[in-house]
């Protein structure tokens, strides 16, 4: 079954909380103004699109219009590039 790329960031930033064992990771941008015209910062994957995109494993998907376009399904290409980016991360 096709991933939104919201449930992606939500199962991405789960990890990094248990890897890095910083449950703070879960609440960090709750409040914060969103960057992205299409995501509201009040919905429930707000805070993972923010914490994959401010450490660069996930990235809005229009660029010139900054929309990360959550309800999409992430490609599968996409989603392997951003797992090698969290590994990569995690790695530091």
């Amino acid at each position: 079954e096709p991933v939104s790329r919201a449930t992606f960031a939500s199962i991405v930033e789960d990890i990094l909380a248990k890897i890095t064992e910083d449950e703070s990771l879960k609440t960090k941008f709750i409040g914060t103004p969103s960057p992205f015209p299409d995501v509201r910062n009040d919905v429930w994957y707000y805070n993972a699109i923010r914490v994959c995109t401010s450490i660069g494993i996930i990235h809005a998907k229009d660029i010139a219009t900054r929309e990360f376009k959550p309800l999409e399904p992430i490609s599968g290409a996409d989603a392997l590039l951003s797992i090698r980016k969290l590994k990569t991360e995690l790695e530091r």
